[in-house]
């Protein structure tokens, strides 16, 4: 019996594993999306940049959820 919990204990940690890897290169490539977003905040015009800012706030947002 306490084999088999060891066992399903293994598998648990693995799965955590593997989403914690996933969620991290979702965080990642939201990142490169908040960069890309901001650079072309830099050079918009001012209406431009306000929308570019709140999308970049807002993908912040979403990668601060993932609980990476």
């Amino acid at each position: 019996m306490t084999q088999f919990k060891v066992e399903k204990e293994q598998e648990r940690l693995a799965n955590l594993t593997e989403q914690t890897a996933q969620k991290a290169q979702e965080a990642a490539s939201l990142e490169k999306k908040i960069e890309k977003i901001q650079k072309k905040a830099v050079g918009s015009s001012g209406c431009g940049q306000d929308r570019t800012q709140a999308c970049a706030t807002v993908l912040q947002g979403h990668v601060g959820t993932l609980g990476v």
